[in-house]
């Protein structure tokens, strides 16, 4: 969720990219910058994201606590997540709520989807 001093998308990370990727779009710019990679959220996709896991998400009793609580509005942001409860956010809800949020690509990978088509043409 783009926050500063979290990612491990820095500058020596974007330099390895370019020695051993062929990903032209996640190269630095002559000047300097990096281009933002697919899965980064815009500002509306984070706000989007958190009133959905805010007012929308129902779980039923026992499977999971409450999500509503960990959302932090103001500093858009999820905070006091157990353990089990950012493994139900990780696998149920991240890949269909990025449906909607992200490109197409990126929903894929989320989901499985890209492993299950590759698996079955193989097999």
């Amino acid at each position: 969720m783009s926050f500063k001093g979290k990612s491990k998308d820095n500058i020596m990370s974007r330099l390895d990219i370019e020695n051993f990727c062929l990903r032209l779009g996640l190269h630095i710019y002559s000047k300097g910058k990096a281009p933002f990679p697919a899965y980064t959220l815009t500002e509306e996709a984070k706000q989007s994201l958190l009133q959905c896991v805010k007012h929308d998400i129902r779980f039923p009793d026992g499977y999971s606590s409450d999500l509503a609580s960990c959302v932090d509005m103001e500093n858009e942001k999820f905070s006091g997540m157990k353990s089990h409860d950012c493994h139900v956010f990780m696998e149920r809800l991240l890949p269909f709520i990025f449906a909607e949020l992200q490109d197409r690509n990126v929903h894929l990978a989320l989901s499985g989807t890209i492993l299950t088509i590759y698996y079955s043409n193989i097999f």
